[in-house]
């Protein structure tokens, strides 16, 4: 996923200085792609927001969120992680070293 930068009072840094209680809602508003927000969106869901961005972090520091509809018969990719459900699907979190 695309790491944007923000405005600090130390110039424009990647928005991983963020906490993660803050990072979901700094995401929405930053210049992500409406793609890369819309699977961020998903993470509203959850009622945590240190979990939810602590996921979101894990998917800008190299993993990556993804969507999977099993009606469609996709399966979830090897070692990934179900974050949440999704209209039809599930959001998994891929490739991270986030645990419980």
């Amino acid at each position: 996923m695309y790491v944007p930068k923000i405005n600090t009072l130390s110039g424009r840094q990647p928005i991983t200085v963020v906490s993660n209680k803050y990072l979901l809602a700094a995401y929405m508003n930053s210049d992500a792609s409406p793609e890369d927000k819309e699977l961020a969106r998903y993470l509203y869901s959850l009622d945590d927001a240190e979990y939810a961005g602590a996921v979101l972090r894990c998917a800008l520091d190299g993993g990556a969120l993804v969507v999977v509809y099993p009606r469609l018969n996709q399966k979830a990719p090897e070692g990934a992680r179900e974050v949440c459900q999704v209209p039809d699907g599930a959001l998994y979190l891929v490739n991270s070293a986030l645990t419980s």
